[in-house]
């Protein structure tokens, strides 16, 4: 059969999981190759990683914080460049000791010269990174082959023949392979889009005026809406890591102060935790637990490329299966002289002499598989591949794909639900509004012209109608909340409370009432409970005017510093409500007596405490 000549001749379709891995696959068998690792090998990382993420932090909030960041920025920026090279320099050993455990073989030994061929090799290529990967990001195309090639860099950086020339060419013939690939596993496990979004989101931070407690609020939930979205777009593992992280550091030191009583800044500071160094420090701590395992996949994927060409995963297969046979051989050396020692105690003495009956092949291979079979042997065998064994081992990230997938069906036949639903009311419409007449609605004759109307009407009342329920629902609830709030204060008025009880709080009635019993006790001539009247009726007014949270627990030092925080722009409200806070102190928990004058001062500073927070108003 002719082809037509400018058809191009169809091609057999190569299978793709013969020469490229699927991304989650690749991800597994990375955290696979973490966790069978030594300690000498996750140290290699942290060494590195550790002080370098530790100098960041520091940099960043000298800078943002000191005095005389000006004058040190030189300095912090220079030794923050040496930890850089000396973190690439351990990951590169890292990724060795990686790449040793993937082939099986004997780690090579360091000389002096292969040290500084790869600090040498990584101040060359990692130097660019910091400058190449931000810029390419911001272009979107180059960044994922780019951040390929330096993550390919680290990885063939500590070999024998690591020189600039060869892990350079290594690295980009690398970087280009399996695009999809690469693409996948930077969208599913690097930390890098994670931090460089929140680094971006801290600089602009810095243009917040983060002097008033309202801005303060408004900055954090705008970082917060922000990192949402970035995060459960851009990096999902990522975002699930360090909201983990987060919700940790901010809960440890009020499990502290829960269990044990400790009391730290981080609790007596409130919501102020949450400034641009916790941000960062949750970022730093994201990436010392990601960094790792992106190393591994980069690595896995570097030596599956390059075994396409040298064979390289063969040899390691074979390795694998003549160590299973070696074990297994010498598992079965040590089974059989304990067997014949086990049938020789279980044989029955006799007092003739019988020959011992001889053993067919078959009989003694169905007693060796009857005993390599049992648990206590077992064990040490070496597993077997089955062909559905990808299928039946369902890893992490596997089953949580499915998951999504599990959502997304039932998020569909929510929404199948829904348009069925629209569908109905549709035809319900149209039923009680006939096409025709909508049809006929030119307001250019008068039969269509009184349509129309007429429906203009329709959709007037019933806009009118819903307007007119919601505002009557709104005067019933408030109407409900007014006679609530009436019946507890007439109920908080009928019960007096005891001011000689030290359980007694402000907050058990409104500053008015306070006054008033504050008025009884000076007719009463008990005048160290009046002033305790006074103190407590500043402090609710303080509360109504939400300059201060009351609360049963909190002491009066604590609603001193809550004012100090909270009215700082109001500096003259905190020497008043300071004054009647030590004159109720040295009376109530001293010795000294209360005189007439000192009340008057507390009523005095009851008055421009009012008048203050008026003119805040």
């Amino acid at each position: 059969m002719a082809t037509h000549p400018l058809k191009k001749p169809i091609r057999p379709k190569i299978a793709r999981h013969r020469t490229e891995k699927g991304a989650i696959d690749l991800v597994e068998e990375a955290f696979h190759l973490l966790r069978r690792s030594s300690l000498a090998t996750l140290a290699h990382y942290y060494i590195g990683s550790l002080p370098f993420v530790l100098a960041l932090l520091y940099f960043w909030t000298d800078m943002s914080r000191s005095a005389y960041a000006a004058e040190r920025c030189a300095e912090v920026a220079f030794g923050l460049t040496v930890a850089f090279l000396w973190m690439k320099s351990w990951q590169a050993a890292f990724a060795l000791r990686l790449k040793v455990s993937l082939q099986r073989i004997p780690f090579p030994a360091w000389t002096w010269q292969r040290v500084w061929r790869l600090i040498a090799v990584q101040t060359i290529i990692q130097s660019w990174g910091m400058i190449a990967l931000p810029c390419s990001l911001v272009l979107g195309a180059p960044f994922p082959w780019l951040y390929a090639f330096y993550q390919n860099a680290t990885a063939f950086g500590g070999e024998e023949d690591g020189s600039v020339k060869s892990v350079t060419k290594r690295a980009w013939n690398e970087a280009k392979r399996w695009p999809k690939q690469n693409m996948l596993l930077i969208w599913l496990t690097s930390p890098w889009l994670l931090v460089s979004g929140v680094a971006v989101l801290l600089v602009l931070s810095a243009f917040f005026p983060t002097n008033r407690i309202e801005w303060t609020w408004l900055l954090i939930m705008f970082l917060a809406y922000i990192a949402v979205l970035m995060l459960v777009v851009a990096n999902p593992l990522g975002g699930i890591v360090a909201a983990n992280l987060g919700v940790a550091l901010y809960s440890l030191p009020q499990l502290l102060k829960m269990f044990f009583g400790v009391e730290t800044m981080f609790t007596r500071g409130g919501m102020q935790m949450f400034n641009s160094t916790f941000f960062a420090v949750v970022c730093g701590l994201t990436y010392l637990c990601l960094d790792p395992l992106i190393k591994a996949a980069y690595v896995a994927r570097c030596f599956y490329g390059e075994a396409l060409r040298t064979g390289e995963d063969l040899t390691v297969e074979i390795r694998s299966l003549a160590l299973s046979r070696q074990a297994a051989t010498l598992l079965l050396a040590l089974t059989l002289p304990f067997m014949y020692t086990v049938s020789a105690f279980a044989q029955t003495p006799s007092s003739e002499n019988v020959a011992p009956a001889a053993i067919s092949p078959s009989e003694l291979n169905q007693s060796l598989d009857h005993v390599m079979n049992q648990p206590e042997y077992a064990w040490r065998m070496a597993r077997e591949r089955k062909p559905n064994e990808k299928e039946a081992n369902f890893g992490f990230f596997t089953r949580m794909f499915e998951t999504f997938q599990r959502w997304g069906k039932t998020l569909k036949i929510w929404l199948e639900k829904i348009g069925k639903w629209f569908g109905k009311l549709q035809k319900w419409i149209n039923k009680i509004f006939p096409k025709k007449s909508l049809d006929d609605v030119t307001f250019g004759s008068s039969g269509s012209s009184i349509t129309g109307i007429q429906l203009l009407l329709y959709l007037l009342l019933g806009i009118i109608a819903c307007v007119a329920a919601i505002m009557l629902w709104r005067v019933w609830r408030k109407r409900r909340q007014f006679r609530t709030s009436v019946a507890a204060i007439s109920e908080a008025n009928a019960a007096e409370p005891d001011l000689s009880d030290e359980n007694v709080d402000a907050s058990q009635f409104p500053a008015d009432s306070w006054l008033t019993l504050a008025q009884e006790m000076i007719e009463r001539g008990d005048f160290r409970l009046a002033l305790r009247a006074f103190y407590l009726a500043g402090l609710a007014y303080l509360g109504e005017q939400h300059f201060v949270a009351l609360a049963k627990y909190k002491s009066d030092r604590e609603y001193e510093k809550e004012l100090r925080r909270r009215a700082h722009a109001f500096p003259a409200l905190l020497p008043i409500f300071t004054e009647n806070m030590l004159a109720y102190q040295r009376s109530w928990y001293g010795l000294r007596d209360v005189e007439r004058a000192t009340l008057d001062q507390a009523m005095t500073n009851y008055e421009q405490l009012k008048r203050v927070a008026a003119e805040t108003e």
